[in-house]
């Protein structure tokens, strides 16, 4: 072979060489932009996933809420449906107790053994104070003592009175008063109530009257004819009281009056009798 072919050959091979280096960088970058773009896509995917993920456990966490606030609400309407139940429930015993209450016993109904059943539960409660309570189980007890108990009755009526003595009822604890001693006229006890409701509301002569009864069931009871004397000066003061507010006001209407004719009460002069009678003198 000549120099020349020698060349051309090696010229041939050189270029060879330099189109197939050429073709390994073309085919490397390609491979590399390959793997971008795997890596992309794979970091897409990934990123997918990931944020499917976090939606998944959003929906979990909604869901999970979402079943707590159902078990709440649940429970919320149990509470209010067994509170209905309740209510319903205590309405209809109060009912009951109402109709009870208001309904008559006939008297071949009635029973000295239930009466005194209703009276000891009437007696723990007012022993414990609770006066509304013993009030009620005391007239249940009233309403079925048979009539022929009349101190039995009678006992009835007095404790009543007094459960409305300790809650200031004054005019209650007459009236039950006055029926047990209508029906035991020798019962002291509710000669007592009474006489501390009349002097509650100032009755001071009944309460007198009251005594002077309770005087001729005891004749021999000091600490009553002590307590007449202090309350007729009680009734005394009382009475002077009442006559200085009655003179008062009625000076205020003469002067109010008499003011229109230039006169006053003060031109009045109010002079007692020796039989205690009085008359009014003019004075100018």
């Amino acid at each position: 072979m000549s120099e020349k072919q020698e060349q051309k050959v090696a010229e041939t091979q050189e270029q060879d060489q330099v189109q197939d280096d050429g073709q390994d960088k073309v085919d490397q970058k390609l491979n590399e932009q390959t793997e971008k773009s795997e890596q992309v896509e794979e970091y897409k995917v990934n990123r997918s996933n990931l944020e499917h993920s976090n939606e998944d456990k959003k929906l979990d966490q909604n869901d999970e809420q979402k079943s707590e606030e159902d078990q709440k609400n649940d429970q919320e309407q149990l509470d209010e449906l067994k509170q209905s139940d309740d209510e319903k429930e205590n309405n209809q015993n109060e009912d009951e107790d109402d109709q009870d209450s208001q309904e008559e016993i006939p008297e071949s109904e009635k029973s000295l053994e239930k009466a005194l059943e209703f009276k000891e539960k009437a007696n723990k409660y007012f022993y414990d104070q609770a006066f509304d309570d013993a009030i009620e189980f005391y007239y249940k007890a009233l309403k079925y003592c048979p009539l022929s108990e009349t101190k039995q009755c009678s006992v009835l009526n007095s404790n009543l009175a007094i459960c409305y003595l300790k809650k200031n009822d004054y005019e209650t604890v007459i009236q039950y008063s006055s029926e047990s001693i209508k029906l035991d006229p020798k019962f002291k006890k509710p000669y007592l109530n009474r006489i501390t409701a009349y002097e509650k509301t100032e009755k001071l002569e009944e309460a007198i009257e009251d005594l002077k009864e309770l005087e001729k069931l005891d004749p021999d009871d000091k600490q009553i004819k002590t307590k007449i004397f202090i309350m007729q000066k009680d009734l005394e003061k009382l009475n002077e009281k009442r006559k200085t507010e009655v003179l008062s006001g009625l000076k205020d209407l003469g002067n109010t009056i008499l003011g229109k004719f230039g006169l006053s009460l003060d031109n009045f002069k109010l002079n007692q009798n020796d039989n205690g009678s009085y008359n009014i003198q003019f004075s100018k």
